[in-house]
């Protein structure tokens, strides 16, 4: 209930091995352990246990030339942990009411699964208008992406991500002609430790809650250490500003010295934030030509005028080709101008880029035969997987809505509807191949299908983090 083990990933030897911010590497033998009724290595860093408190657990030289050891803080990874002037972030784990640690599974680099779920809300009786919902209890600062689960009894629950709209909701649907319990589960991202929920169709019972988390951090949002004199990268990621406008930001947690390794090897620093105009040409503009509607761009770090300093330029040019006038480049990730030539809200995690206003293709009525979708005006070039839900609504005859992954000869993702039952949806990442980007869909004769588009995964700053 008070220890915590820092052990090797599953496969690897018992040997730890880590680059703290100092830029030097340390090691240790696993397991190491945290024990939160200790002080010092091995336990806090200051002060004593709290409940209802999340820790953050960090390694730092041990003392020992070349060797780590632990420690765990209630400091974000910007700040560092007290008596400590390096250090890196290794995750998080919560103290709850009766000062015991949650138990979780890091089953992922960057995913912590609890081992029974926990509530955020609980008791849903009746309608519910649109309302925010902290969920801090249940995730940690930072967090990007939080697995949801949502149950109703008779009625309707949905949860959104902040500020989205209807097509971003994990929704819980029981209607007219049905009865009993239904439940669903999907990430939805976080913003500011919150999402918002609604209740209708008046449930007699309901609950949300969260089965684990995605590590901003570690997910690769941020370099998990020291973020104010980096030593390493400290990568940006892309804010929605105006129309014509995107930040380039410091991650969440993380501070506003910025630091970006370009393709010749060297290191460049920025104060964050910077900004990208569409209306612009050059450093904070276009590499090359005007503004054009219904384009995807790339946005790069490139060396400014200042020697070891970098700005940012936007270009139709993907990563393999860069930005035209420069030899050196690192790709921060895309934006979307749409058919009015504004900028899409999108909201930047690491390598998910989530959108606040889902695209979609509407209502559509079936037999549709295995078509082939052109996606390419919603992911970019750089897209791996398109998270997308896929909704059914009975019209004339039970049936479903498929998604096939392209080439593909088994279905990939498949919702169902029935008679009398309310709409259906289902979340799921979807594989982009193929040139035009996309996948296949198929629709029962006497059912309609919806298709919405919530983010993608970029492929490109996956591979860079």
């Amino acid at each position: 209930a008070s220890v915590v083990n820092v052990t090797s990933a599953p496969g690897a030897d018992g040997t730890l091995r880590i680059l703290l911010n100092d830029g030097t590497r340390y090691t240790a033998t696993a397991p190491l352990t945290v024990d939160l009724t200790t002080s010092g290595l091995g336990g806090l860093d200051t002060g004593s246990e709290a409940s209802s408190t999340w820790y953050n657990i960090f390694a730092v030289p041990s003392g020992t030339a070349g060797e780590f050891d632990v420690v765990a803080s209630t400091a974000l990874t910007s700040v560092g942990p007290t008596g400590y002037d390096s250090w890196r972030h290794i995750g998080w784990i919560r103290n709850d009411s009766s000062s015991n640690i949650l138990k979780f599974y890091h089953a992922t680099a960057d995913y912590f699964a609890y081992d029974v779920a926990q509530t955020s809300i609980s008791g849903v009786s009746g309608d519910s208008s649109r309302a925010d919902l902290d969920i801090s209890g249940q995730v940690p600062p930072g967090t990007a992406l939080a697995q949801m689960q949502a149950y109703a009894a008779d009625g309707h629950i949905n949860v959104f991500m902040e500020g989205g709209t209807s097509g971003t909701a994990l929704g819980v649907w029981l209607g007219p002609g049905q009865t009993g319990w239904d439940w669903t589960s999907a990430p939805v991202p976080i913003i500011d430790e919150k999402v918002e929920w609604s209740a209708s169709q008046t449930p007699t019972d309901g609950y949300i809650k969260v089965a684990g988390w995605y590590d901003a951090e570690l997910r690769g949002a941020t370099e998990a250490r020291a973020q104010t004199t980096p030593t390493r990268d400290n990568v940006p990621v892309l804010e929605y500003s105006s129309a014509s406008v995107v930040n380039v930001a410091a991650a969440p947690g993380a501070g506003s010295g910025l630091a970006v390794t370009l393709s010749n090897g060297t290191r460049y620093a920025a104060t964050a934030p910077l900004t990208v105009d569409m209306t612009a040409s050059g450093l904070g503009g276009l590499d090359t030509g005007s503004e054009a509607s219904s384009t995807w761009y790339y946005v790069y770090a490139v060396p400014s005028a200042t020697q070891g300093v970098f700005d940012v330029v936007a270009s139709v040019s993907d990563p393999d080709t860069g930005p035209t006038g420069y030899s050196a480049f690192s790709y921060l990730g895309p934006i979307y101008n749409d058919s009015s030539s504004d900028l899409v809200k999108m909201h930047h995690y690491g390598d998910y880029l989530a959108y606040n206003t889902p695209p979609s293709i509407g209502s559509t009525a079936g037999p549709v035969t295995r078509t082939s979708l052109d996606l390419s005006a919603y992911c970019p070039a750089t897209a791996g997987l398109l998270r997308v839900m896929l909704r059914s609504d009975y019209n004339t005859a039970p049936g479903g809505s498929k998604l096939y992954a392209n080439g593909a000869t088994n279905i990939t993702v498949f919702t169902n509807a029935e008679s009398g039952a309310s709409p259906r949806n289902v979340s799921a990442e979807m594989p982009v191949l193929g040139s035009p980007r996309g996948f296949d869909w198929e629709i029962d004769s006497g059912v309609n299908g919806n298709l919405y588009f919530q983010g993608f995964t970029d492929k490109y700053l996956t591979a860079k983090r």
